[in-house]
């Protein structure tokens, strides 16, 4: 199976599911276009801009299939991570990026997500994230209540 995503104004809006076979040339060969093709035609949507997106690929790794398991090629890696709804795709670097959860998150290239400011503290309790407590204080780490 192969999954597309609709792309509107750089915003993913929709997921679909398809069949490998709608995929493919003449010689059996995967090719892309004729998926968003197919998915404009089934759609409905003759102008609209689909973009095979790859299950395995989460956070910028490639994962053995149905795994948590990162695969050892990683080439195989498509758009650095499943396209969700409302993820953003940016068309210069040709990926998906994941949303921003809360204002104070900043973008982490070594984890593909968003993440709080500051790192968690390392004493051996646990912590959640409070935004609230972030901007009043700066510190947005707070104990997790036991």
């Amino acid at each position: 199976m192969a999954y597309y995503a609709k792309v509107v104004n750089n915003k993913v809006v929709e997921n679909i599911k398809i069949s490998d076979e709608f995929e493919k040339d003449a010689q059996g060969n995967i090719v892309e276009a004729l998926g968003a093709a197919w998915c404009r035609n089934h759609m409905k949507d003759p102008d609209g801009l689909w973009i095979k997106t790859s299950f395995n690929s989460n956070r910028g790794v490639y994962y053995k299939n149905g795994t948590n398991i990162p695969h050892e090629d990683q080439s195989k890696l498509l758009r650095k991570t499943f396209a969700q709804i409302d993820f953003d795709y940016d068309p210069v670097n040709d990926w998906f990026k994941p949303n921003k959860t809360l204002p104070s998150f900043v973008w982490s290239e070594e984890h593909w997500d968003y993440r709080p400011p500051q790192s968690v503290p390392n004493d051996g309790q646990q912590y959640d994230w409070n935004e609230d407590q972030y901007n009043a204080t700066g510190n947005g780490w707070v104990v997790r209540p036991s």
